[in-house]
This record gives C-alpha cells, structure tokens and sequence, in this order.
C-alpha cells in the first residue's frame, strides 16, 4: 500500500540518512508530512526543513510534495530554493537528497555522502521539455558565502543574500500557471455543448473555465432502464440524479491538451461519483466531496477507517450509509461510488488514448490495457481486441451513447467530459459484469444482481480485509432477518457437505485441525491459564491470540482471546463463547464436568491456515467459527449501545467477543450474497430497553420499542401462507428483468395472453440455498431425479413443493454425535425453505406441466418473494397473520393454473408482486393496453431518440423518466454554454445580438459595490517585528494569486472582495464576503439593513503556512449561538471552524479555498442560520474576538496555533 512503502521508506532514512548533512529525520505532525535538519557546514546554524505529501495515495510514483523552511531568519534565497525545487514523484530519500544538495549548494558544501552522487537523475525531476536548462543547484554555483564575512547576521544567518543569485526555472515555481488561452475557452464551450446534445445535464461550479472550479454532468436514475429489483437491491432513489463530479483544479483542459502530459493528466482533473436530488450539486457539497470523503487513516494494526467529516456522516467505501437530512444535503455517494471513481481517475484516459489510436471498443481497450501494463507494447495489435461487445444490447439508449464510436477523431473534436460520463455509465448500470477491485470483467457461468470480484485472491482480499466491500454492520442494523438468513443457509450448507466455495485469500486462521496439542490449568476464578511447557516446545501465547480450549473430564469448548500475554506461561483470558461440543476434540470416554476451580485443560492455537486445509476441515471450520459467533440479535443491540452518532460503525472494537477469523467469515457471507434478498416480516426482537439506553437516530428505523414481534409491509404480504416468514426476493443479472420482460412481451404478442404470468413454488433442501442465491436458478446438477425432464421443477401447489425441501432433518457431525437442525445463535431457526416465482403463462411450451412445471428457459422464471418456515416458537404469530386481511390490490391470477398457499388456501398475490403486470394499466385485459404505433412514435419523438415509454407500460414496464419531471437548468449552467461568443481575439469582448439576451445579466439594486467600506475604527497595523521571509513570501504568492483571480472574474460569482489600498502590510487584510444566496435569512438581513458586505479582518503569524492566520469578522454584528444564531460566527466575532486552528489546519491549504470554506460555512443553516444583530454599524472589538477564538477551541477540543498570541 502507498502509505506503507512511505512509512517503510522514511524508517529507511531515520535509520541511515540519504545525505552527510542531513540529521534529526522525524515524523511530521501532520499525516503525510516528516522534518529534517540540514546543516550546511563551517559552523552554519542547521536548517530546518518540512516535507509535505497531500495525497499518499499517490506515492511514490505520482505524488506532490511541498518543502517549507522552518528556521528563524532563513535567507530569502535559500527559501526560493526549496520552494523552486520539483520533487514530485520522488521517494522519501531522494526528496531529502534533493533537498540538501540545493541548501549546501548554496554554501558552497560539497556534497560527501558516497550515495549521494547518485541523486541527480532521480530526485531532480524536471519536465523534459526544461532538461537543457543550467543545474541551478550545480557545484559550480558562486553563490556560497561564509557568515563571518557578514555583518548583521543573527543566528549564523545572513540578510545579505540578492534572490538573484539564484536562477528560478519558472516551470518550477510552486503554484505558476499560464494564462488561460482563448481556444480553451472554445473548447470548453464546445465540450459542454456535446455533452448538453447527447442528453445530458450539465452544470459548473466555481472559476471554470480559467480558474479551479467544478464541471457537473448528470442524469436522472430512472432513464437508466435499471429495473426495480437492482434499484432496491443497489438502494439508488429514481427520482434522483447519477452525477458525476469532474475537479479541474487549474482550470479547464480538453482533452488535446491533457494528452500533451500525460503523466501530469490526473493532476489537472479527478472525478466523483455520487447521487443528488438536483441535477448539480452545491459548491459546498462538491468541496467535500474532493476532501473529507476520501480521507483515510490507519490505525496501530494498519486497519483502515473511513474519515469523519462535519456532521458525522460516515462514508464507506464511496457509500453514504447514514442518510443525510435533506435540508442540509442532498449529495451523497452509492453504492459503487469509490470502485468507478477510482477507475475514471487511474484509467479513464489512457483507455481514451487506446481508443483514438487504435480504434478498439471500450472492451477492447480495457483488454488492451490490462495486457500491456507496465509491458512493451508490440507493433502488432491482436484481432481479440476489436472484437465487438455484446453487453449493450438491452441498455438504455442513454447508456448506449459512445462518443468514440465510429471513423477516427482528432483530438480537438472529442469531448473529454461525454466521454468519461459514457464511460461511468458503462460500469455503473453493467457494475455486475466488472470486478470491484481491478475492474477487469468478471468470466462467471452464473448472473447476480449485486456487484462482487472476480476469483483473484488478493481481490478478494482487498474487497473484505481492507474495506473496500460494503458495510456489513449497516446490514445489520437495517435488515437483521437477512443477515440470519444468510448465516443459516451457509452453516447448514456447509454441515451438509455441499459448501463448494470457500473464503480463501483472506489469511483466515483456525485451531490445528484433528487434536489440541497442549496441555495447561485453568483457573476458573481468574480466568487464566498456565501452559504446561514440553521440553523443546517453541509455542508461546501473545496477547490477542485466540485458542479453542476444553476440559479433559468433559466435552465442554470454549474459545477465548488472550488479553495479556506478557507473564508466559501464565495468560489470562478472555472468555467469549461455549460451543456445543468440539469439533477437534479426540476421541475419549465422556466423563462428568469438573466443578474444580482449577481445572486439567487442552487447547489449540488459531494458527492454521484455513486456505491449506481440505475441503471438509474447511466446512467443519466454518460450522465452528460460526457457532461462535453472538446471534445476530446481540451483534445489533451490541452496535447500537455501543456506536455513538456519528461514529463509524464496526464490529472490530468487540475484539474480545469476535475473533478476526470469525468476522471476516461473517463479511464474506453478506458480500458475497449476490442476490436481493428485503424483509417484509419484522422478525427480531430489538433488545435494547429504552429506559436505560439511548437509541441513535441514524439506527432508529426498525426498532421494535414495545418488543413485540410483529409483520411490518401487510399489503406487500402474500395472503396464503400462514406460519412463513416473507422475503421479497430477486436474482439474477440486473437486465434479467428486462430479458423476462421481453419474453413475457413476445409470447403476449405471439399468442394474445390475458393472463401474461403464472405464479408457482419451487422448493429445494436448505442446504443448496446458499448457492442458489449466489447463482440463481439452474438445473446444471440433478438432486431429485428427472423424471419429468430437464428444467427448474416448479409446482402450483405449496404443499407438493414443501415435499422438496427436506424439513426437519437435523445434521450429525463431531466426535460425540452430536445432532442440531439449525445454525445454534440463529433467531430464525430456519427448517424448510422455498421460493414463489412468476413465470410466463405458456405452460404448453414448458418441458412439463404435469404433474409438475418443468421451464427449461431460465428467462422464463423471474424469483418475487422467499418463504422460510421457523422451527421454534413462530417468529410471527399464526393469530395475527390470520388477522392481516389480504391485499387491497390483489393481483389476478389465471384462473386454469391458480396457485394455492398451505393447506391449500387460495394465494392472493399482491399486484407490487409483479413488474411486468402492475404498470400494465388494466391486468384484466393486458392484450388491449399495448399503446398504438402513433402514439409510440409521438411520445419517441418528444423523448428525442429515448424510444422508451415514459412512464412505463406492459410493453416496457421498467420506466425511463421522459425529462419532464427533470429539474430546470440554472440560468447560468445555459448561459455558459455561450460564453465563447463573448471571446474574440485577445481579451476583447464582443457579444453577438443572437447571445445577449443569454449573458447579459439584470442589474441588482442590492448587488455589492465594491470601495465602499468605511475603515475609520480598524486599525491597521505596520509590518510586524516577527515577519520572516518564508511567511512574507508565501502570503505575498497568496495575495497576488487572489488578486488576479479578482480581476478576472465577476465580483458576485467570486462572493469575496479584497482592496489593495486597505492593505498597509502583508501581514493583516481587510476582505469582503458578499452576494450571499438570496434564500438565506442572513442574506435577507443584509438587504433589510442595507449592509453591503461583511468586513473580516485576516492576521498571519511568523509560522504561516505551518500555522493558520486568525479570521474574524469586524462587522456587522451576528446574533449569537445561544440566541440561535449560526454561521459558525462566535460571540466575539471569531470564527468557529476547525479548519482555522492547528487541529484541522493543513499547510498546503490555499487561501481561495479557505476563504470559499468560511463562507459556505457562513451559509450554513444547520444548526441554525446566521443571522444579523444590529446595524451595519456595530463592529467586533479584536479582544473579543481573541477571547472568543480560544473559548472555541477549548470548547471542541481544537489546538491553538503556537504563534496566536504574537499577532493579536
């Protein structure tokens, strides 16, 4: 991983350094960052440097980093030196090499270290286009100088020093970039329009197209064609918008330009993918994306957690799992949000490139790709590539687009941005054909519904040991039933002998197989052990070590945890379940449990590897691992009273109950389950008691407070099946709907069916349903005979089926016989299961139909609801199903074929049964609602190529939204459309007659007016006496960039204002912040008291960048927090805002972000608004806002900067 070879290569140089000057290599405190001191020689003061990496993900090969001078008074020189250094995509010994060099360079030092000769090539990156420039750091540098010949120099540091004498290279000035040119400002427009032709939303947040700001492309779910089940399956809401988020931090760039560099592509853009109740999300929403969701951390164990932002809301693995209040946002990942965004941002434009040059379809180059990476490329190109791909045939037309297809393109006339949106589309509605983790198409003789990986081991790793599968725990806590469910049907599949796949690759380990080698005494009172040492024997008990242990005078297992290993040979542990018997246990006479308190034992060690075990052990391991697992009903209740809103939710703090091994198992179960499996039945008691505990809210749905076992969804209840517990139930690919749709249509047309579908049973042992909900449907193995052929054996009659499922066999294993029919935490305690599937009605054309239906077209057979039968006291009560009346909108059956529930009672289905049927318009006579030719082509030709129906009919009843219902597009995403007529020639406006209706914007009579705050009060401070020339460069690079970016662009899309002429040292700014929304009350305050901007004042320390400046707000007053005021504007003025205090401040923060970041945080509305206290004229005093700041950070636990107390 990239933050291990960073940990391991900065150990590397702490224990040896890469350079004879170089000492004192230590971590930062800041993820990412380390510090190291140069000492140049002839008695120089050591200098003191800070390495930053942003973004370890990138590392080593791909990664920024940024250099600081931390020292007291350090030359201007020698920090345009750092600053001028290009250690991108350098490891951690060649940036400190690199680093040095220039620093001794400078005084005149020769470089000593033997190593160090071998730097240049590596540490000194420079672009190829730059490599016939001079060696600025050179040997033969004149630039060196001894102190002593300097008068005034402090600290063994001269003032002296002309920035002359070092030569810039100005490709390598951190945070220099030329001017937009006018093309690209075409080619934007150009690139927008194709995207707005295909179909498509678009929008643009922030500078684009000459500054850094956000592109928006989208497009409602429901034109996708994605059917009901893998909606609920997937949990994606049809009336919101797929969205896909392009970052373009230093301005738009087509793809002719982007190609020109490919190394450096990825840096000009990164792309998000997510889901927003609007077509664009907000500009805040859109900052937080790029940031706080894709922060992550390792714990000591190199355990991975997501990162927390405001609010709490926890994000895994690019999904949103706690919904957000949809007044305070309304983006937020899916389900498959971090895999294609990661795909897009590693791939996306090498795939383009391959495409334009040799003419491959998006397969073809995705084979291309994973062939040639990291290899030569051969001159000759394979015809396997351009082999045409047959997965496109029943997508939506939207889905459909590609915009490379066809005869070669130049460059300048492909559209980057419809082309990653196309691409995104293809992964993200065909998820299921593609491997989560590579992304390399999955070869499967079965179809799911839900996405996986393929079978590479290390896939599978990183899909459950390393967090990129979903989230288990939120499993859990919404579906309880299902996840029993799951862990039933695979203990007894594999107690039966039929568990076929394994959980290999995942580094599982289990007690030795066949015995427990070693002896010991436990003492019952203590809880500890003390191992009987044999001569010779190396085994030694580490704390976190788990064991199997049983008494030698009985059968009693128990697995434990060791809690503390450290006076070996005595342990003590953690005791954390009882198994029924043992399962490693040798042979011995039964004889009565002691009640000693120290007692004879034997245990085994989790040490062996479950991958090199036998198919059997490997099945005997998992009944084991299983059985010691809580039930799922205590696993939720130990999640609720244990996670405290906001934090993540995981089950691996209860490391003393669950042991590593066990709760992979468990995550295995839930991720591999392919199909779509929702409750209906609320089965599981909720066993919190509300007095004594507070439940969050994110966990509150489902919770049974009155603990009564109840049935929840009555009306999506099959009538019929009295003392079942109900599941809706789907398999399948996610176009297997769409595949049972069109036969459904082809036999109505063909045969004019009143009745298109039939319902019927299909009944099967308990122990093949794991892998029937893993791979569907089939009829590849013969269980039962064939008597009445080859096909899925269906029958009408619920009680002919239930013959098929093997109820009330109990299951014999281990040493001593023992017997049990379920999986022993079960609360389902699950005897005989079966499913009810809708089929098309042509039973003539099925192998058989009598005595049973046998459909040998796995089309035909579309799964709709699971019925599982308890075997302890009924999960729902027989009274109060018999109470339930049946649906109201029953679905009508064919009167020749009805099916019949138990005891041979009349199944009433209800309609929501049936996709096909319910969006017919009239189920009694389906074969008249057919829509005319004409009315098909009408409606085809207002959807404009979408040749689906609208709202969705028997003919195509997976609805395709018809845009109506789409929200309007902002004045602004359509005029920036236009905004290349404007560009003519070098910087002259020009606006056609055709587009200034388009542009031109009305004048606000409450719109900001620049130059108009009166400054009598603020005091203006002279250049502090702590100025250093590192802070003094840096907020001089920041002010001139903020500069030019006013200059450039309209003052009421930018929201903040700078004077120059208010600024009498670098060191203190008077800014702006205006134009706020007009919904917002604070924006409604400033009209009503004719406040024309808030007046902040920024200080900057001696430390900056390593430390934040201190904001506040000089006036208007606002209405304070405890008087329900908001804004994260404090009492005395101060800002209250992690991001500003040493706690959440990063040293490569811009301050165009932070300045955006203060006034998205001052529109806020959550918790409250911010709201104004008095006229325009009442102000903060500095005091106040100094005590304010600080009463804030002692409040949340913020540090305080080191050098607040000097600017203030």
């Amino acid at each position: 991983m990239p933050r291990k070879a960073f940990v391991a290569d900065l150990q590397q140089v702490q224990a040896s350094s890469p350079h004879s000057s170089v000492t004192n290599i230590k971590k930062g405190d800041d993820d990412g960052s380390f510090t190291f001191k140069v000492s140049p020689g002839d008695g120089i003061k050591p200098i003191d440097v800070t390495a930053m990496i942003p973004e370890l993900g990138d590392y080593p090969s791909e990664h920024e980093c940024y250099l600081f001078i931390t020292s007291e008074g350090a030359p201007q020189t020698i920090s345009d030196a750092i600053e001028a250094l290009n250690v991108r995509a350098t490891k951690v010994n060649n940036i400190i090499n690199a680093t040095a060099a220039a620093i001794c360079a400078k005084r005149g030092v020769k470089r000593q270290h033997s190593s160090d000769a071998d730097f240049d090539a590596d540490a000194m990156d420079i672009d190829e286009d730059e490599d016939e420039t001079e060696d600025p750091y050179g040997e033969d540098d004149e630039g060196g100088f001894d102190d002593s010949d300097e008068e005034g120099s402090i600290g063994g540091w001269s003032s002296a020093l002309s920035e002359n004498e070092f030569p810039i290279n100005d490709s390598q000035v951190a945070g220099s970039t030329d001017p937009m040119e006018s093309e690209y400002i075409k080619e934007f427009c150009a690139d927008l329009r194709s995207v707005k032709t295909a179909g498509f939303k678009v929008g643009v947040l922030g500078a684009l197209p000459g500054g850094s700001g956000y592109l928006v492309i989208s497009i409602k779910i429901a034109k996708l064609g994605i059917s009901d089940e893998a909606m609920t399956a997937w949990r994606l809401n049809p009336d919101k918008y797929l969205v896909l988020l392009m970052h373009y931090p230093q301005g738009y760039k087509p793809l002719s330009a982007m190609t020109k560099d490919s190394y450096t592509a990825k840096k000009w853009v990164q792309v998000y993918v997510g889901t927003s109740s609007r077509y664009k999300p907000s500009l805040q929403e859109a900052i937080t994306a790029f940031t706080k969701v894709k922060k992550f951390k390792e714990d000591q164990d190199g355990n991975i957690h997501i990162f927390k932002g405001e609010g709490g809301k926890l994000d895994v693995h690019g999904l949103s799992d706690s919904q957000p209040n949809a007044s305070t946002t309304t983006f937020e990942g899916t389900f498959i949000s971090r895999p294609v965004s990661e795909l897009l941002n590693e791939r996306l434009l090498a795939l383009t490139m391959y495409r334009v040059s040799y003419g491959f379809g998006w397969g073809g180059a995705e084979m291309f790709y994973e062939d040639f990476q990291g290899r030569e490329r051969t001159d000759t190109v394979e015809d396997k590539y351009y082999q045409e791909d047959m997965g496109t045939a029943q997508l939506a037309p939207a889905v459909q687009g590609d915009a490379l297809q066809g005869e070669s393109k130049s460059l300048m006339n492909i559209s980057f941005p419809l082309v990653a949106f196309q691409y995104m589309l293809r992964h993200f509605v065909r998820c299921t054909e593609f491997c989560l983790v590579c992304h390399n198409k999955i070869e499967a003789n079965f179809e799911a519904l839900k996405p996986y990986v393929c079978n590479k081991p290390l896939c599978l790793y990183q899909y459950m040991a390393l967090g990129f599968g979903p989230s288990m725990e939120y499993e859990i806590l919404d579906q309880p039933s299902v996840i029993d469910l799951l862990v039933s049907f695979c203990w007894v599949s594999a107690c039966h002998g039929k568990l076929a796949e394994f959980p290999t690759g995942l580094n599982l380990t289990v007690p030795m197989p066949g015995s427990m080698p070693y002896s010991a005494i436990f003492d019952r009172n203590t809880q500890e052990i003390t191992a009987e040492l044999v001569e010779g024997e190396a085994l030694r008990l580490n704390t976190g070590d788990w064991i199997v242990m049983t008494a030698l005078a009985g059968s009693e297992t128990i697995h434990c945890r060791v809690v503390d290993g450290e006076y070996w040979p005595k342990v003590r542990l953690a005791i954390t379940s009882v198994g029924p018997q043992s399962y490693f246990q040798p042979e011995s006479e039964a004889m009565p449990v002691s009640v000693e308190p120290r007692i004879q034992v034997s245990y085994g060690v989790y040490r062996s590897n479950f991958d090199e075990l036998s198919d059997q052990v490997k099945r005997n391991s998992i009944i084991q691992m299983l059985d010691t697992l809580p039930s799922i009903n205590e696993i939720r209740e130990w999640l609720i009273l244990n996670t405290k809103v906001g934090e993540e939710v995981s089950l691996k703090s209860w490391k003393n109950r669950i042991s590593p091994s066990a709760l992979l198992l468990l995550r295995w179960i839930v991720a591999s389950n392919r199909s779509c499996i929702v409750q209906i039945d609320q089965t599981l008691e909720d066993p919190v008691d509300p007095t004594t505990a507070q439940t969050p809210p994110d966990f509150a749905s489902g919770v049974d407070e009155t603990k009564e076992k109840k049935v929840i969804n009555g009306e999506e209840r099959v009538h019929g099946m009295d003392g079942w517990i109900q599941f809706r139930f789907a398999m399948g690919a996610p176009d297997k709907e769409q595949r049972f749709v069109n036969e459904v249509r082809t036999a109505v047309q063909a045969n004019g069916l009143q009745y298109p579908t039939l319902f019927a049973f299909h009944g099967s042992p308990l122990q093949n349903w794991h892998s029937i909900i893993r791979e569907g449907l089939h009829f590849r193995e013969t269980a039962h005979g064939r008597a009445y052929g080859h096909g899925v054996y269906h029958s009408l009659d619920a009680g002919v089926s239930l013959g098929y499922t093997n109820t009330y066999r109990s299951y014999n294993y281990g040493q001593q016989g023992t017997s049990q029919r379920w999986w022993s935490k079960s609360h389902l305690c699950i005897n005989s299961a079966m499913c009810l599937n809708e089929i098309v009605n042509l039973p003539n054309q099925f192998v058989s139909k009598s005595p049973h239906l046998v459909v040998n077209n796995v089309d035909w057979i579309q799964t709709r609801y699971l019925f599982v039968q308890t075997g302890r006291t009924p999960a729902v009560s027989p009274t109060t199903v018999a109470s339930l009346p049946a649906p109201m909108k029953p679905l009508p059956q064919d009167p020749t074929m009805p099916p019949k529930g138990i005891g041979h009672k009349v199944l009433v289905i209800p309609e929501t049964a049936s996709t096909v049927r319910t969006r017919s318009g009239n189920n009694q006579n389906i074969s008249q609602t057919q829509p005319s030719p004409n009315k098909k082509s009408r409606i085809g030709s207002k959807l404009k190529g979408i040749v689906k129906l609208a709202a969705g009919s028997f003919m195509d009843p997976i609805c395709v939204d018809d845009g109506y219902n789409s929200s309007a597009t902002d004045s602004e995403d359509v005029e920036i459309l236009f905004i290349d007529e404007r560009v003519k020639g070098k910087g002259k406006e020009v606006v056609s007659k055709e587009s200034e209706k388009k542009i031109v914007k009305k004048k606000d009579p409450n719109a900001f007016v620049p130059g108009t705050v009166d400054i009598k009060g603020i005091q203006l401070l002279a250049e502090p006496a702590y100025a250093s020339p590192m802070a003094t460069k840096r907020i001089q690079q920041e002010l001139k960039t903020l500069l030019k970016i006013q200059e450039s662009h309209d003052l009421d899309e930018l929201g903040w204002y700078i004077n120059q002429e208010y600024i009498e040292n670098v060191y203190q700014w008077i800014i702006e912040l205006h134009s706020f929304e007009s919904n917002l009350p604070l924006a409604n305050d400033m009209k009503k008291e004719k406040v024309n901007s808030i007046v902040m004042e920024v200080r900057f320390g001696k430390d900056f960048p390593m430390t934040p400046p201190f904001f506040r707000v000089i006036r208007p007053r606002f209405l304070p927090f405890q008087r329900r005021g908001g804004g994260h504007v404090t009492a005395g003025g101060a800002l209250c805002m992690e991001l500003l205090t040493n706690s959440g401040w990063s040293a490569v923060s811009s301050l165009e972000s932070v300045l955006l970041q203060i006034k998205l945080a001052m529109s806020s509305t959550d918790p409250y608004p911010a709201r104004l206290e008095g006229g325009a004229n009442s102000s903060y005093s500095v005091h106040e806002a100094k005590d304010a700041f600080i009463r804030a950070c002692n409040t949340h636990g913020w540090q305080v900067p080191p050098d607040f107390h000097s600017i203030i």
